[in-house]
């Protein structure tokens, strides 16, 4: 994949269903609403400049090789509203900053190697619809502050 830093008015980015492979470009155009990259060998961490795309409102990254950690610049994506990572290889710990996310309306984290706990900061996702934390090694005790 290329760096598409210089498509300035791309809005939506559909790459689903390919075999692309390499690693995901750390420049997105900052006008980036959708990042789709479902169904592709990409095989590399998740660049911590996806935090920095503050106009993104959908990201799905789906059955491909994308590992590391979810970085915790996530945290920033304060227009977010969907937040899929369903079977990559993905490790460490449910980042905290996601709490920070009040527009995220679908948070579904499924079949990955997360370990750890689900943060109480979670309870902070008021407008939260859909959860899915499954098919992981999350352990502890469901924070109370979930459905408050």
């Amino acid at each position: 994949i290329i760096d598409m830093g210089n498509l300035t008015s791309l809005e939506i980015l559909k790459l689903g269903r390919n075999k692309l492979t390499g690693s995901i470009p750390p420049i997105f155009p900052s006008s980036l609403k959708i990042l789709n990259l479902e169904d592709n060998l990409i095989a590399s961490a998740i660049p911590t400049e996806i935090g920095y795309l503050t106009n993104i409102e959908a990201i799905s990254i789906r059955n491909t090789g994308v590992g590391g950690t979810i970085p915790t610049e996530f945290g920033l994506l304060s227009n977010l509203e969907t937040l899929k990572m369903v079977s990559v290889p993905i490790a460490g710990s449910l980042p905290s900053e996601i709490g920070k996310l009040t527009n995220l309306v679908e948070l579904d984290i499924v079949v990955t190697q997360l370990e750890g706990r689900i943060p109480s900061e979670y309870g902070n996702l008021s407008k939260l619809e859909i959860l899915a934390l499954k098919y992981s090694s999350l352990t502890g005790t469901i924070p109370s502050t979930l459905g408050q």
